[in-house]
């Protein structure tokens, strides 16, 4: 399934002139934030089209309503595997980006999202998010203007 879903991404990501350079996971345990359950097939076949791929995982004991810090950890693809940054190498940018973040949460905006299971179950759902990704652009925006 995973295999058919990358397939479908990356043939998505080429048209838009895009490549996929990373993947990102959030895990279901609230206190699990390991490289190493997330670190899979996708995120090896990733590396294999990109050679300095990242891992992101997702830091649920760092998710708040009020965001102060960066709640991901992130790996680089190197040497054949993914090797975890320096926390203070990692940047985001515009600066407002983790208010952008903490409003997202507010609105509970997970609750709409379609990931690419759900649109093989129902084909009409919209895997790539587009309504998500234009609130995202826009509170981007707005944020922006008061950075």
């Amino acid at each position: 399934m995973s295999e058919i879903a990358l397939t479908e991404i990356d043939q998505w990501a080429s048209n838009l002139g895009l490549c996929i350079a990373g993947y990102y996971t959030a895990h279901e345990n609230l206190k699990e934030a390991s490289f190493e359950k997330a670190s899979n097939r996708i995120a090896d076949k990733i590396a294999e089209n990109f050679n300095s791929a990242c891992l992101v995982v997702v830091d649920n004991r760092k998710l708040s309503l009020h965001l102060d810090n960066l709640a991901l950890r992130v790996a680089q693809y190197s040497d054949g595997k993914y090797r975890q940054m320096d926390s203070q190498k990692v940047n985001v940018e515009p600066p407002c980006v983790l208010e952008a973040c903490a409003s997202l949460l507010q609105r509970q905006a997970y609750k709409q999202l379609i990931d690419f299971d759900n649109h093989l179950d129902d084909i009409s759902l919209d895997w790539s998010n587009q309504q998500i990704n234009d609130d995202v652009t826009d509170m981007l925006k707005l944020c922006g203007s008061l950075c």
